[in-house]
């Protein structure tokens, strides 16, 4: 089989997850075509693993086009005639607009599956979820939702029942657990003193870009109302965005600037090296798909306060982290409590949650389902 698969976004360029999918889908044996719009990306070395792995890369600048702009290009790789019907067996893209754009890759009886990462965040635009559902609709086979919860959010924008299915987003956890380097934590003070942390406190830490929906404002005023008792732990931010400003002044007002820290945006290899090394972890987005800042740091065995969002409602089914209603600051509150001090549910939590990450979400069984899709 030839599968081809979109590994880059407009804003980030090549991205590490797509990436590894296109490896796994190698090392299942199928030929295997990556599609971006530049070498580079959000993880140094992306495009030299593709080619390690004997991975095409082949170059579309219509990716590097969003919304209105992206409809209107067609998605041709450079140096090749107009794609010809039939030339992969299977397509997979992220999202509406690139399906539409690198339709033309798959002809005859080839299908094309969308993983959708981003539909029904905006709830002032409905609108633009109701294209997204149309455009799903007229040009894919198969539509993955990343969680339960999507699968629910795609339904009412419109995506037709008999195309939606659930599949997970991979998390290559051989991969972390390299970047994490847990072998060895004695390198912990040299470490957190690279980013100006002190090793001789205990620190909570939230990696996610700074958006309204990411809610990091409840998390910092959730820790004010408990910092108190917990004198010994700081919190940190990895991450930068559109809120990060207002993020800096609330810790200012709420009285947390010494206990407070933003490291600001971070490659995963060293947001994973950190998080290894830091306590527990919090990310209380209220609007979320997969949320690999949920998932992620359970392979590390931290104590995690997630809220109910995404796959937030899987985690919770299994029981794996300790979840809250979203927007709720007296629960927010009452759950940061119980991972500061980890009380026995959280640390059974913390035991159990690396093999529910490699059972559910391993790279390599989410690229058998996606080539078992019919």
């Amino acid at each position: 089989m030839k599968v081809g698969v979109t590994v880059s976004d407009p804003a980030s360029g090549l991205l590490f997850y797509p990436v590894r999918l296109a490896v796994a889908f190698r090392k299942l044996g199928s030929e295997v075509e990556a599609y971006s719009w530049t070498e580079q990306g959000q993880t140094p070395g992306l495009a030299r693993q593709l080619h390690e792995a004997g991975v095409a890369r082949l170059n579309v600048p219509a990716l590097q086009k969003r919304g209105w702009r992206g409809l209107l290009c067609q998605g041709r790789p450079e140096g090749l005639s107009d794609p010809r019907p039939g030339e992969v067996d299977l397509l997979l893209c992220f999202g509406p607009v690139a399906a539409w754009q690198m339709r033309r890759r798959v002809g005859g009886t080839g299908r094309v599956i969308a993983m959708v990462e981003g539909m029904g965040h905006d709830l002032d635009n409905v609108w633009v979820d109701r294209l997204g559902a149309l455009l799903l609709n007229l040009c894919c086979d198969r539509v993955a939702a990343l969680c339960h919860l999507e699968r629910r959010r795609l339904s009412r924008a419109g995506v037709r029942a008999g195309k939606l299915t659930v599949i997970h987003n991979p998390v290559d956890w051989e991969a972390v657990l390299a970047m994490a380097r847990l072998d060895d934590l004695s390198d912990r003070p040299a470490v957190l003193s690279r980013y100006g942390l002190n090793s001789t406190r205990r620190h909570l830490i939230c990696a996610a870009s700074f958006q309204p929906r990411k809610r990091q404002d409840l998390l910092l005023r959730a820790f004010a109302c408990v910092s108190n008792d917990f004198g010994d732990w700081d919190l940190v931010f990895c991450g930068t965005g559109s809120t990060l400003a207002e993020g800096q002044d609330l810790s200012r007002r709420l009285g947390l600037e010494s206990r407070t820290h933003f490291l600001g945006a971070l490659s995963n290899q060293n947001t994973m090296e950190l998080a290894a090394r830091t306590d527990a972890v919090a990310h209380l987005s209220c609007i979320d798909t997969f949320g690999y800042s949920m998932v992620e740091p359970l392979l590390l065995a931290k104590p995690a306060l997630v809220t109910r969002v995404g796959i937030g409602y899987e985690l919770e089914q299994a029981d794996v982290a300790t979840v809250i209603e979203p927007d709720n600051l007296e629960a927010a509150v009452t759950g940061l409590r119980k991972i500061l001090q980890s009380d026995p549910q959280v640390l059974d939590r913390v035991r159990r949650a690396p093999a529910f990450v490699r059972e559910r979400f391993d790279v390599n069984k989410i690229a058998q389902a996606l080539l078992d899709l019919r």
